[in-house]
């Protein structure tokens, strides 16, 4: 950390054809420069695989009457590859055909899991999972971490950035972070007061909340 320290300037003023001179004190405060260090990761070298049995997507959704859904889905595979320390690649590969409600029971549950596998939305039958590609992983100056990579689903990819945190274990790699996406940037149209009108308290908003948390095992 760089410091300059407080200083008093004397400057004589002299002025043309005057025998006094005038004397003028500037004070200059304290200025405080901080060098934050860089991030540094320690981990283990080699191929990492999800654990698919913490590893999830959550999601929330929500109308524009501001009525909205919570839910998870399964983050089934993936992989992370750690050379030097530090990670060069990963992925993960999202089981849309396990998406659940976490705020609905019963019928109602059962009711909303069909439709947002069916053609309107995810279309399941046709786009079972999704995946991220990481293609790159920079520090942050609050310790944290921005990935960005590209998100393919239905088919569509789009490039996605957010920030997230990165910790390790002995054998393990734990990442958490979050992330809105426009869900019609990769065709998921339903409901979007971009493409249907007249659709009053039933507009579905076109932001989609997403929090990931991601464990790979060697």
């Amino acid at each position: 950390m760089k410091k300059l320290s407080m200083l008093f300037l004397t400057l004589a003023l002299v002025g043309a054809g005057c025998s006094q001179t005038a004397e003028q004190v500037v004070e200059v405060e304290e200025i405080v420069l901080e060098v934050v260090d860089p991030i540094v990761i320690e981990l283990q070298d080699g191929e990492y695989a999800i654990d698919s049995s913490v590893s999830k997507v959550g999601w929330a959704a929500e109308k524009v009457t501001r009525q909205g859904h919570i839910g998870e889905i399964v983050i089934s595979a993936g992989d992370l590859v750690v050379e030097n320390g530090k990670i060069s690649s990963g992925s993960v590969v999202i089981d849309i055909a396990t998406i659940k409600s976490l705020d609905l029971v019963d019928e109602k549950l059962e009711t909303l899991v069909t439709h947002l596998k069916s053609e309107d939305f995810f279309f399941v039958e046709e786009y079972p999972t999704s995946k991220f590609v990481f293609t790159s992983l920079d520090p942050n100056n609050d310790g944290s971490w921005s990935v960005t990579g590209d998100l393919t689903m239905r088919e569509i990819t789009r490039g996605v950035t957010f920030p997230v945190v990165i910790d390790s274990a002995e054998d393990s790699v734990h990442l958490t972070g979050t992330s809105t996406i426009d869900r019609t940037n990769w065709g998921v149209n339903a409901q979007s007061g971009k493409f249907f009108a007249s659709l009053g308290d039933n507009v579905v908003k076109d932001d989609v909340d997403l929090t990931l948390d991601v464990t790979w095992t060697k």
